[in-house]
């Protein structure tokens, strides 16, 4: 602040006449007097001009000094994350209302809702550090879009599969199938945590084309189970009355919507938090808290699920 003081003073002092005084003084000196008067005045100015410059750069670096930028990216950090906060409370209530009205079926939506969420944010949790990871481990931008894409490579898999789950409908066996699918969620994103940042016992560190293909492998295993949302839908649907139907269509749509921009959050939240530079770290974390909310969910599932057969 006191830098953009002098530079006010120092603009002022080179911006006051003094025309009328100078003139006056050449009027009553001769040739040589004036002449001195000039250089003097032509001094003056000079002087005024160096030190307004000066402290306006000193000014204008004060305000592009590191301290500002850092308020500033505090304060945009902080806007996006109390929205991110604002959007993950609303989910919630909606899951909390679904389970407020009690019967099993709705406790069923609620599980489902979640377990749409968690899927997008599976798949879309790398995209933030999916370039780095893939110049990492000696790889292009062709992998670092592969790495993304790859749940859907083998989706059409998946679904068949489903297809025919739902065609034979045997109600033990398509909880069996439900539980299986989420298992395969935990077990493929912990092990992608594991290929991301490998501990020293797996011998994973020194082989980066291995490691490239497994985490690509993993990724695309998830398009195998993905259509296990289409059977929990289904089974919901067998279930629930007709009136509450379009209702549900809307909230599994908003849920599968609010995962895919959770998964780039959740990334950049925790590497904001961390602060490490290691990419294999900063990749790592999100897969690890992600495997563990898949965690918690098979659990529910195979407990609620239980209660169908």
């Amino acid at each position: 602040m006191i830098h953009w003081l002098w530079a006010i003073l120092a603009t002022a002092i080179v911006k006051t006449s003094a025309q009328d005084c100078f003139e006056e003084s050449i009027l009553e000196a001769g040739d040589a007097d004036a002449l001195r008067l000039l250089q003097g005045r032509v001094a003056r100015r000079s002087f005024a001009v160096e030190f307004a410059d000066s402290a306006l750069a000193a000014a204008s670096a004060d305000f592009d000094s590191a301290e500002w930028k850092q308020i500033g990216s505090r304060s945009s950090s902080a806007c996006g994350y109390a929205f991110a906060l604002l959007i993950l409370a609303s989910f919630a209530g909606i899951c909390v209302e679904w389970l407020a009205r009690g019967q099993l079926h709705r406790t069923l939506i609620s599980l489902l809702l979640i377990a749409e969420c968690l899927t997008s944010a599976t798949y879309t949790v790398v995209v933030p550090l999916s370039y780095d990871l893939a110049t990492h481990l000696g790889q292009g931008s062709a992998f670092s879009g592969l790495m993304v894409s790859a749940p859907f490579a083998v989706y059409l898999a998946g679904a068949l599969r489903a297809r025919w789950v739902m065609m034979s409908w045997n109600q033990a066996k398509v909880c069996t199938y439900i539980v299986v699918a989420y298992a395969v969620y935990v077990l493929s994103t912990a092990l992608c945590a594991a290929v991301v940042h490998p501990p020293g016992f797996l011998f994973l560190s020194g082989n980066a084309t291995l490691r490239a293909s497994l985490l690509l492998f993993l990724r695309m295993s998830y398009g195998l189970v993905d259509s296990v949302g289409d059977v929990m839908q289904m089974m919901v649907v067998k279930v629930s009355p007709q009136e509450e139907l379009r209702e549900l269509m809307v909230s599994m749509f908003a849920s599968n919507a609010l995962g895919f921009g959770l998964g780039p959050l959740l990334s950049g939240a925790i590497g904001d938090v961390v602060q490490v530079s290691d990419v294999e770290l900063r990749a790592c974390i999100p897969l690890i808290v992600l495997a563990l909310l898949w965690t918690a969910l098979l659990l529910v599932a195979g407990h609620i699920l239980a209660l169908q057969t």
